[in-house]
């Protein structure tokens, strides 16, 4: 898979100060060459500086050519206005895990890439020296060449966007034929963030190429002996996505492959795991019912490792595996007795995993409660358990991804609260007064202010919701070969959605309560309901 970039002009001079000149030609398309006379070009004076917009969230640099002019400048990338605007170490801002925020010399007859970074806001102050005469500013995008096959479309055009947003959420996190979860912060492999960010990859695209060196990578760099991520609950993410990618792509080599870890691994929940991190997600991280949640992730972990090793010819040791490993909880009554009272984020695993739970602590509360990383989950469990044909769900989704939208957000966020839009300015505008930047104020743990990612791949979870519970369509063996398609036709007027599997694009729609599925040979459908 190959990685392109593309030279992208701003859409806007958000703001301006000093003496410049012309800054609305940056937004012009020009030729991207300097000459020895450039007569159409935007002045930058010393102490003076411009803020500029380029629309939506990108990965990549930044690209400058300076015809005339030169000296030291601050140059600074934001995924909102307030955070590039701000100073190093305020709230949080700084350069986590790419440079965003640093000084740089521009000569004359210049042309010069700077930084690696998510942003979707420049900003360029002159320090010191000589006027720049600046022929343009533009963002050097980096981004997969790759092709979609999974689309969605239908009746509401909120609901729309919301899958397009989280799919181009998706799309800006495949860089360097990886998965990573952020393109600011968080540029790295993260098993549990993986497997939203996996179910996503697999109705969107064909070519899974990313997805299969990301497992390997987490294989690879994680030495013998040790949880992937350092923790428990990311090893048991690792071996349940391992099942459910193999159970769309169909290839057992790819369990063959790992089986030797998936064996290592669990074995470690019982051996190691006691005293290690309890990790479910971030929102609940250190609050009640998170072991309950981590309990059900190693009863599902367990059943996924049992089922890979039967997959495999290794029935003797699947059948060797504890229906519990007794290493992070106390006993195994933990599975059966342990049920969350609180936290949607746990009781939503416990229920889609099959063990006992209350359905009141995720049906209670609308989209109070929601997390970025956990929403597939919530939604797919309040979808079966709401009782309503999945009304409930379908709203909560609307909220709280709309949420974002309605807060200027062009990629979904690392985590979002639906009371952060009480008196809040969206992030492409500076506040009124008693107004509150939501990206400068919250965020908790290890995303405070502009710590905050506001392009998260584990935010793609909303696809696969969408794919499952609304269009209805399941994968029920490997490779795709059996699916369901049950339509929640009463959700929408009309709804069209592809879903690409290994042996074709399935098609499937429905209008005014029928719906029809076309799918390519090979694939059997089990179940339609109209």
């Amino acid at each position: 898979m190959k990685t392109v970039k593309e030279f992208v002009f701003p859409v806007a001079v958000t703001d301006c100060g000093g003496a410049v000149k012309g800054t609305e030609r940056l937004k012009e398309r020009t030729v991207l060459q300097i000459g020895l006379s450039e007569s159409y070009c935007a002045e930058l004076p010393v102490g003076a500086f411009i803020v500029l917009d380029f629309g939506r969230e990108l990965s990549g640099g930044v690209r400058i050519l300076n015809y005339h002019g030169g000296g030291m400048a601050r140059l600074r990338l934001g995924e909102s206005l307030a955070e590039v605007n701000s100073a190093l170490n305020e709230n949080y801002s700084g350069n986590d895990h790419s440079t965003r925020d640093a000084e740089v010399y521009i000569s004359s007859y210049s042309d010069m890439e700077f930084f690696q970074s998510g942003f979707r806001f420049v900003r360029l102050d002159l320090l010191s020296g000589e006027t720049l005469k600046i022929k343009s500013i533009t963002a050097a995008y980096t981004h997969a060449d790759i092709a979609r096959g999974g689309n969605f479309l239908c009746s509401d055009p909120l609901v729309n966007t919301i899958f397009e947003t989280a799919a181009r959420t998706l799309e800006l996190n495949i860089q360097n034929n990886m998965l990573w979860d952020g393109v600011k912060r968080d540029r790295l492999v993260w098993a549990g963030d993986l497997y939203p960010e996996i179910l996503a990859a697999t109705g969107l695209y064909e070519d899974t190429e990313f997805a299969d060196n990301s497992i390997a990578f987490l294989d690879a760099s994680t030495p013998n002996g040790e949880f992937m991520n350092g923790m428990p609950a990311y090893s048991m993410w690792w071996i349940i996505l391992l099942w459910e990618y193999y159970l769309h792509k169909g290839d057992k080599s790819l369990l063959v492959k790992y089986a030797p870890r998936v064996l290592a691994e669990v074995r470690l929940f019982a051996e190691k795991s006691r005293g290690n991190i309890l990790f479910l997600d971030w929102a609940t991280h250190d609050k009640a019912d998170e072991a309950s949640g981590v309990a059900a992730i190693e009863f599902r972990a367990l059943q996924c490792a049992r089922r890979i090793l039967t997959e495999v010819g290794l029935t003797r040791e699947a059948l060797a595996l504890p229906q519990f490993s007794g290493g992070l909880l106390s006993d195994g009554a933990a599975f059966g007795g342990a049920q969350s009272a609180v936290s949607r984020q746990a009781a939503a695993l416990r229920l889609l995993f099959g063990l006992p739970q209350d359905a009141r602590v995720v049906t209670a509360g609308g989209a109070k409660g929601m997390s970025v990383f956990m929403g597939y989950f919530i939604l797919k469990a309040l979808d079966r358990a709401g009782g309503d044909g999945g009304v409930s769900a379908f709203n909560v989704m609307r909220e709280y991804y709309g949420g974002m939208l309605k807060l200027g957000a062009t990629s979904f966020w690392e985590d979002f609260d639906i009371e952060w839009l009480k008196n809040a300015c969206p992030i492409d505008r500076y506040p009124k007064a008693g107004e509150v930047e939501p990206h400068r104020v919250y965020g908790e743990h290890c995303y405070r202010g502009f710590r905050h990612s506001l392009c998260h791949g584990w935010a793609a979870g909303v696809i696969p919701y969408i794919q499952q519970a609304v269009m209805g369509i399941e994968v029920l063996s490997p490779g795709c070969k059996s699916i369901s398609f049950n339509p929640r036709v009463n959700l929408l007027k009309r709804a069209r959605a592809t879903f690409p599997t290994p042996l074709g694009i399935i098609a499937a729609e429905f209008e005014n309560g029928k719906s029809d599925v076309n799918v390519p040979k090979g694939v059997r459908v089990e179940s339609v309901k109209t």
